[in-house]
C-alpha cells in the first residue's frame, strides 16, 4: 500500500503568498526543496516494514540537510551502546549545519543579515557557536536511554548523548567559554578527572548533566547513573574499531534496509506504553487543543500499567526497530514491527 502527496506546488504557493520576511524564512528552512512524499506499507519477511520517503528538489535543503544529512554509512559507535539500554539512536545528525541554517532563517525573519545576528549571539555567549563551537563536530550522533522503570522517578532513568569530534581541543576551548556565561542558570557543581579527561558536573532547576569532552566525543548524560555512563563510553571508545560491524539488533533486516543507509535505532516502546494514561493526554493537548483539562481520567495503578506493557511484550510489539538512508535526493525512514 503506497501514498503520496507532492509537497513542491503547495510550498512555492505558500512562499508566493507570504511577505519577503516569511518568504526568506521558509527559503532559510529548505521548504522549496521539497519534493513527493510518500508513505508505504510492506512486508519485510515476518516484519511489518512502514516507510516514509521524502524526495528533495535540488541539493540546497536548508534545515532539512542538517535534520537528514546525506552522508552515507552508520557510524561505529553503534558498538558502545551499553546492554542496559532500552533505546538507543546510531545515525547522523549536523548540530553544525542545524545551527548555521537556523540563523539563516532567523535572519531573514528578523529582516537581519546573518552576519549581524552572529555577532549579537557571540556577545551572549562569549564565542561563535558556528566557528568556535559546532564547527569542530562532526554528522556522528549516539543516543541511548535505559528503560522506564521508575515511572514516578523518571528523572531518574538514566540516558547518554555522544556527538563525534573533528577537533576535540578547539572544541573544548569554545565550550568552557560557552558554559561560563551561562551562569547562573547553569552551574559547576563537581569535576572529577578519569583517564586523563575532566568530568563536570553541572546543576540546573534541580537536575544534573554530566559532561566529558573525549578525545572523539562530547558526552552529556542525566540520570542516576550518569557519571558512570560517560566514563564507561569514554573508556569503550579508546579500544573502538574505527569501522565496527553492522548491529547486532537489525542483523536479520540486512537486504530491507534502506539506499545509503546512515543510521540505525531500536525503540522498546513497552515502556511508554507503561506510562499514566494523564501523561500522554497532557503531552497530546500541546498537539491537539481540543483535548479538554480533565479528560486524563482516573488515576491508573501500577498493575495496570505493566498488564499493558506485558501485552505488548507477550505478542512480541514491545520493541520496534528503524533505519534511515539517504541517496539519489531521497530520504527514506524505514520501521519494522
Amino acid at each position: 500500500m503506497r501514498l503520496q502527496l507532492d509537497l513542491a506546488p503547495l510550498i512555492a504557493n505558500t512562499i508566493a503568498k507570504e511577505g519577503a520576511r516569511d518568504g526568506a524564512m521558509m527559503k532559510g528552512l529548505g521548504l522549496p526543496s521539497l519534493g513527493l512524499l510518500a508513505r508505504s506499507v510492506a512486508a519485510a519477511g515476518p516484519h511489518v516494514q512502514f516507510e516514509l520517503a521524502q524526495q528533495f528538489t535540488s541539493d540546497d535543503r536548508g534545515l532539512f540537510a542538517a535534520l537528514l544529512p546525506a552522508t552515507a554509512g552508520v557510524p561505529a559507535t553503534h558498538a558502545l551502546v551499553p546492554a542496559t539500554a532500552a533505546s538507543w539512536k546510531v545515525g547522523r545528525f549536523d548540530f553544525h549545519g542545524l545551527y548555521r541554517a537556523a540563523i539563516t532563517a532567523l535572519a531573514g525573519m528578523q529582516e537581519q543579515t546573518p552576519g549581524e545576528l552572529t555577532e549579537e549571539l557571540r556577545k551572549d555567549c562569549g564565542i561563535d557557536p558556528d566557528t568556535e563551537l559546532l564547527a569542530h563536530t562532526t554528522d556522528e550522533m549516539l543516543l541511548w536511554h535505559a528503560p522506564l522503570d521508575e515511572l514516578d522517578r523518571i528523572e531518574r532513568t538514566d540516558w547518554t548523548l555522544a556527538i563525534g569530534l573533528r577537533d576535540r581541543d578547539a572544541f573544548a576551548k569554545g565550550l568552557t567559554t560557552l558554559l561560563q556565561y551561562g551562569k547562573p542558570m547553569l552551574m559547576r557543581e563537581e569535576a572529577v578527572t578519569v583517564d586523563g579527561v575532566e568530568l563536570l558536573r553541572y546543576g540546573s532547576f534541580g537536575y544534573d548533566l554530566w559532561l566529558a569532552v573525549g578525545p572523539k566525543h562530547f558526552v552529556l548524560a542525566g540520570g542516576k547513573g550518569a557519571q558512570a555512563n560517560v566514563e564507561a563510553l569514554l573508556r569503550a571508545a579508546k579500544g573502538a574499531p574505527a569501522d565496527a560491524p553492522a548491529a547486532k539488533a537489525l542483523a536479520d533486516l540486512q537486504r530491507h534496509l534502506p539506499p545509503g543507509c546512515n543510521g540505525h535505532a531500536r525503540s522498546e516502546i513497552g515502556g511508554f506504553a507503561a506510562l499514566p494514561v494523564a501523561w500522554w493526554t497532557m503531552a497530546l493537548r500541546e498537539f491537539v487543543p481540543m483535548v479538554p483539562f480533565g479528560s486524563e481520567g482516573a488515576e491508573e495503578d501500577d498493575e495496570a500499567r505493566n498488564q499493558r506493557r506485558e501485552l505488548l511484550k507477550a505478542h512480541q510489539l514491545d520493541v520496534v526497530r528503524t533505519a534511515t538512508g539517504y541517496a539519489e535526493r531521497t530520504w527514506r525512514w524505514r520501521l519494522w514491527w
